[in-house]
Order: structure tokens, then sequence, then C-alpha cells
């Protein structure tokens, strides 16, 4: 034997097992994709929300107009404002409009479509639109109820 080799300085753990690391990395990983969904989640909620807020006060805007000229503006520019671009632009088309003589008379809407590819756009909904009417319809209400 060799004189003066101490064993126990060999038979320590030094660092970590192999699957001492890969159980960690899989635990990071998960973490990760929980965070990932909830993050998108999150973001589709606020998008959604700004455009109702966009939608609301475009309608809001059209009644004060309907009021003040008796006859509701045909285009968004009449309203004196313009629609966020971070909605418009990024994640919905848009549609506006006036009708008369319908069921409720005359009234105005405004129609988003999500945009397919988007962070709103979620494949497995059935509706990808959010519609308003200046008399208080709102569709579809599974969306607006969110």
């Amino acid at each position: 034997m060799m004189k003066g080799l101490n064993m126990n300085r060999f038979s320590r753990q030094q660092g970590f097992s192999l699957i001492e690391l890969m159980i960690t990395l899989s635990i990071i990983g998960m973490l990760a994709t929980v965070g990932t969904i909830s993050y998108q989640s999150q973001i589709r909620r606020g998008i959604t929300a700004d455009a109702k807020r966009t939608m609301m006060e475009t309608i809001a805007r059209q009644e004060q107009y309907m009021m003040a000229t008796g006859a509701y503006a045909t285009n968004i520019a009449q309203l004196n404002m313009t629609l966020p671009k971070s909605v418009t632009d990024n994640y919905y088309t848009y549609s506006y409009g006036y009708a008369s003589g319908g069921y409720y008379g005359d009234y105005a809407y405004v129609y988003f479509i999500e945009k397919p590819g988007s962070q709103v756009y979620n494949a497995t909904e059935a509706n990808h639109y959010l519609l308003v009417y200046t008399f208080g319809n709102k569709s579809p209400q599974e969306k607006w109820a969110e």
C-alpha cells in the first residue's frame, strides 16, 4: 500500500451528481413553462381590457355627438379621438359604423376583430371579436364577462 495516502479525502462527495442536476433543471423548466403561460394570459387580458375601454369610450363619444348634432358620426375623426395604435395595429382590426332604421332605431357600433397570430388570438375560442352598440348590447357575452 501507499504510505501517506489519505483515503478519507477521496471518499467524500465533491459537487453534485448528474441525477441531482437533471432533477433541478427539470424543476426549473416546469416553473418557467407555468410562468410563461401565466404571463401570456395576463398580457391577453390586459390588451383585451384596453380594447374594451376604447370601445366603451368610442360609444360614449358617439352618444355625446348624437346629442349635440342629432346624428351619429360617420367616422372616428368626427368624435375627436384616435384609437390607440397599441391595440389596433398589433392585436385587433376594427370596424366602426352606424345604421338607421334597425330594430332598435338608429344606432352606432364598434367592432374589433382579433388578428390571427397576435397575443390576444386564442385558436381554442369560438369567437374572435368584440362588438358593442350604442344601445348597450355587447357581444360575445362571455368575453365581456371576463
